[in-house]
């Protein structure tokens, strides 16, 4: 006989309704943009209370779930697991997106966590949980995950580079560089998950589009122009590091500055 899956006041715990947001968005100066994964009781009770916190929060199916993240990129992602099943969708959703997840297991078991953790998850969570641990943890995914907003100084070398991911911008040497729409999505993933070994559907799948995932020789063509912009070898790289047949790792450094980009270009 199939055990009944945990209510859920048996996943969220017994509490009362929260009089106020458990996270004021002075926290964080955009509120955070939430994909829960799961049409159980469980992520529909989820998504009314992290809506009264104030989080922008939609629901989706598993089956529909990889088409949102790749559609509409969340924050960060929620997946209420349902044991074997939950796992291979994890696995999934980890090899198209680097968005952070957490899972929220079914059962107390370690084994469950150990399982998640491995198979891609940023954080896991045991029932029963409390509400305000869960949105806490949330948030502290999002800071480690999500890309910097401050400029990063890529290259201290001769010619200094400076990455401007909330504005878009690259310097080089005190020279703002002329990049392609293509080439700037494909840098800002790079360095957003810097040090992070980024697959080719991965890449192919966030900078061109849900159809896309086999085409590496497009990612061939971008990277060498890339390169060739940012003054990076691929023989001796500095900044974009190759695995034949994998993919591409961001390898230089994230330094952050207070200039914003425009300060540093040469009048």
């Amino acid at each position: 006989m199939t055990a009944e899956p945990p209510s859920a006041t048996s996943i969220l715990g017994s509490q009362p309704p929260a009089a106020t947001p458990l996270v004021s968005r002075t926290d964080v100066e955009a509120s955070l943009r939430v994909l829960v994964i799961g049409g159980s009781e469980q992520a529909r009770s989820l998504q009314r209370r992290m809506a009264e916190d104030g989080i922008q929060v939609r629901n989706t199916s598993a089956r529909a779930g990889i088409r949102q993240v790749v559609r509409r990129p969340p924050d960060l992602m929620l997946l209420v697991g349902d044991g074997t099943c939950g796992l291979g969708l994890l696995r999934r959703l980890r090899s198209v997106s680097t968005t952070g997840i957490i899972t929220l297991g079914a059962t107390d078991r370690v084994q469950e966590c150990i399982q998640a953790l491995k198979a891609g998850a940023d954080d896991h969570l045991s029932p029963p949980f409390d509400h305000g641990e869960l949105v806490a943890r949330m948030w502290a995914v999002h800071r480690r995950t999500a890309p910097p907003s401050q400029p990063l100084l890529a290259s201290e070398a001769e010619q200094p580079l400076l990455i401007d991911l909330a504005r878009h911008e690259v310097i080089r040497a005190g020279r703002r560089l002329h990049l392609t729409s293509t080439e700037l999505r494909l840098l800002e993933l790079l360095v957003a998950q810097a040090g992070v070994l980024l697959t080719h559907e991965v890449l192919l799948r966030h900078v061109w589009g849900e159809g896309y995932g086999t085409e590496s020789n497009y990612l061939r063509v971008y990277v060498a122009q890339l390169r060739k912009k940012l003054g990076d070898q691929a023989g001796a790289p500095r900044l974009i590091e190759t695995t034949p047949g994998v993919g591409y790792r961001w390898i230089g450094s994230r330094t952050p500055v207070s200039q914003r980009a425009e300060e540093l270009v040469d009048a």
